[in-house]
């Protein structure tokens, strides 16, 4: 039994990474591509290297991240796609497990893994909470599905789907999640598996390469333990009000000082690396490296009791990965949550930020 699995960022990896473990200890071979979507990825190779991973081999295509022209997007995705087209055929895999169904390179690889092998199965692997809101995707900031559509089929190939909802692609037979009780109506037609978390849980016994991973980025590791608070900082994009969100910020970080906790700051992974905010008491925080995932430090950090943020993945990964951490959202009026992500953050226990309760 052959695994094909393509990840575009960290914690898609990392979740791959879970699933391919477990496959392994049924003797499945494990293979995975990375198309680099995000910044910082010489981590994942040397995740790779370690006996204990459970992938026999990995694959590096181009890089997509920090690439603006959308036209030289396209032609590098393309030439990905080619790529796997080619190796596809080769390798001929059982299973191929994608975290993005619109993206020409995962639709290429289903397509031809199925032509050539009339059982191929085709699984969606979520992409965080897309999987669990009622968000329809849209690329660009008009929504003229025509255009989009059009575009697409002569950028990339005919073939190819106008995927507004991750997961139901019709090459699409099953789909992998955190919390499979919880996705939305779209994707929970198709069968849904739940992902362990125990082999990510597992790492931790891996302290030598957190260490190597951390002081190469300029964290101390023992640094790290001292830390009881990670706050995530939303995207500036997300921000209308720049000055009022540093005041809150600033506010709740002087109120977490004084309860004694050590705070860890986590910029959003696609922030510009020029953005900042003014941090009042910078020498009693901790800049996290901003493009590994925050999962790792959710690994790392031994005494984190707090996890506070915007509405996004990272507070379900949370819940998914620590037993005993309270976390909270919302740090500006952008964050809205729908009747979906509610349901979801109330079952979970996340609840909404209100300082002066903390």
């Amino acid at each position: 039994m052959k695994n094909l699995f393509i990840v575009t960022s960290g914690y898609h990896f990392l979740l791959c990474w879970s699933i391919a473990s477990i496959e392994k200890k049924y003797s499945r071979e494990n293979y995975v591509v990375v198309i680099p979507d995000f910044g910082d990825s010489e981590w994942v190779f040397a995740l790779t290297k370690l006996q204990s991973s459970p992938f026999s081999g990995i694959k590096y295509l181009n890089q997509i991240y920090g690439v603006k022209s959308i036209l030289k997007k396209a032609w590098l995705m393309r030439k990905n796609a080619e790529w796997l087209r080619k190796f596809v055929r080769q390798y001929i895999p059982d299973r191929v497990y994608v975290c993005n169904d619109r993206r020409i390179e995962a639709q290429t690889a289903l397509y031809i893994s199925k032509k050539i092998n009339s059982e191929a199965i085709g699984i969606y692997v979520e992409d965080g909470l897309n999987i669990y809101s009622l968000n329809i995707y849209s690329p660009f900031r008009f929504k003229s599905n025509l255009i989009v559509k059009v575009g697409g089929k002569i950028l990339f190939t005919p073939r190819w789907e106008d995927i507004k909802v991750f997961g139901t692609s019709r090459l699409i037979d099953e789909v992998r999640s955190i919390f499979p009780e919880f996705v939305r109506p779209e994707v929970s037609k198709t069968s849904i598996f739940s992902i362990e978390r125990d082999p990510l849980l597992k790492l931790r016994e891996e302290e030598s390469f957190f260490i190597e991973l951390m002081e190469s980025r300029g964290v101390k590791f023992k640094e790290l333990q001292a830390k009881n608070v990670i706050f995530l900082i939303s995207h500036p994009e997300q921000i209308k009000d720049t000055e009022k969100y540093n005041i809150v910020a600033n506010n709740l970080i002087e109120k977490l000082t004084k309860m004694g906790l050590g705070i860890g700051i986590k910029y959003h992974p696609r922030s510009p690396l020029t953005h900042s905010f003014e941090f009042k008491n910078i020498e009693e925080i901790t800049i996290l490296p901003p493009f590994l995932p925050v999962e790792l430090f959710y690994l790392v950090i031994k005494k984190l009791k707090f996890v506070i943020g915007p509405i996004s993945t990272s507070l379900v990964t949370a819940k998914w990965l620590l037993n005993n951490v309270e976390v909270y959202y919302s740090l500006h009026e952008d964050n809205i949550l729908d009747a979906q992500l509610s349901s979801l953050f109330s079952k979970l226990d996340i609840r909404p930020l209100e300082i002066e309760n903390l």
